[in-house]
């Protein structure tokens, strides 16, 4: 069984240290065989597309558009790196919904309210056993997640791994699946 790891963080730019994270996040998911799964856009969950796909691992991007015409000319999305573009028509935060439910684990890196959203999805919804990693030190909300998660007093089926290591971060959630099933 191949896991589906989301990786989910700033969808526009990223400081160089962000991006060198994310492109380990992507070639760490890969070298495991797992899927990664993203929003379709740009920023770090795309670093991490493309480095997962140098390493021939399968990228599978949920677009909020309802095609592809529309996922590059309404949301400047990219379509390269990606195995296969889902169209879910439903807009960000529609599609936000469907990527996180379609991963077995998901991992946060840096990012801001968008990131806050696909959080709190994963966090608030999540089944038993579904495992949330955060790369501390990435900055932006990622760094905010696990403080919020304790303060919210919110009871989560959900496990958090936090990491300031990608290698690390990815080997302790392949790990954590791993046992689970």
């Amino acid at each position: 069984m191949k896991f589906k790891i989301g990786v989910f963080g700033l969808g526009d730019g990223g400081n160089p240290r962000c991006i060198g994270f994310a492109k380990d996040l992507g070639y760490h998911i890969a070298n495991n065989e797992g899927i990664l799964i993203t929003g379709a856009c740009g920023g770090l969950p795309h670093q991490a597309a493309c480095s997962a796909t140098r390493q021939r691992g399968l990228v599978i991007g949920i677009s909020p558009a309802l095609n592809l015409e529309e996922h590059i000319d309404r949301y400047g999305f990219p379509f390269d790196s990606f195995y296969n573009l889902i169209f879910t028509g439903m807009g960000m935060k529609g599609r936000n919904v469907i990527s996180l439910r379609s991963c077995d684990a998901a991992i946060f890196i840096s990012g801001r309210i968008g990131t806050l959203n696909e959080f709190t999805i994963a966090y608030d919804e999540a089944p038993k056993g579904f495992i949330i990693g955060i790369l501390k030190g990435s900055g932006g909300v990622a760094d905010k997640l696990l403080t919020l998660a304790e303060e919210s007093g919110k009871n989560s089926k959900a496990t958090l791994i936090v990491n300031e290591h990608p290698y690390y971060l990815v080997k302790e959630i392949f790990e954590k699946l791993f046992r689970q099933f």
